[in-house]
């Protein structure tokens, strides 16, 4: 039986309306939305951007992460400016290769470079890009990057003060 878009999202996210309630079949709910994300990943629900940003987040979560991949892909290609979509995509990517980093990082960068492509305006998406240079080791490139989302957005300006950052800066004023 199809379910209507507005009875599919509470399934999706493993929580049941009253309705959806007495017409599903009772599993576990974490197994339910689980079953029921895999089977139409690449389907988020266009009517309502946070019941699909929350079911790419259920698989992702789950660690469904080709699945997850297939609906952040979907989802974002719908909401290319949901900047909190692309950084737990990037996020995700890179827990897919936890026993190689430099494969993480590549994946979790590159995530993060399509999501600046699509909103180059978006701060969190330059604080998110930055913070992974510095993850890196890469402190001078992580302080360009944390200063372009400061200057896009000052509330961002605290970043700018830890100690790895603070000693890029003085490397860098010490040669120029």
């Amino acid at each position: 039986m199809r379910r209507a878009p507005t009875q599919l999202a509470p399934l999706l996210l493993g929580r049941m309306s009253s309705t959806a309630a007495t017409t599903a079949p009772r599993e576990a709910p974490a197994e339910s939305s689980a079953t029921a994300l895999r089977q139409q990943p690449q389907q988020p629900q266009q009517h309502d951007s946070a019941a699909s940003y929350e079911a790419c987040l259920g698989l992702a979560r789950s660690r469904h992460f080709d699945d997850a991949a297939r609906s952040f892909e979907a989802f974002l290609g719908e909401q290319p400016r949901h900047h909190k979509g692309w950084i737990s995509y990037a996020q995700m990517s890179k827990k897919r290769f936890p026993d190689a980093p430099s494969l993480a990082h590549e994946a979790c960068r590159s995530v993060l470079d399509r999501g600046l492509s699509a909103n180059p305006e978006a701060a969190q998406l330059w604080q998110a890009r930055g913070l992974l240079e510095l993850q890196a080791g890469n402190a001078g490139a992580a302080r360009g990057l944390l200063e372009r989302a400061v200057a896009l957005d000052p509330a961002l300006a605290p970043v700018l003060k830890w100690k790895a950052l603070e000693a890029a800066g003085a490397r860098s004023n010490a040669e120029g």
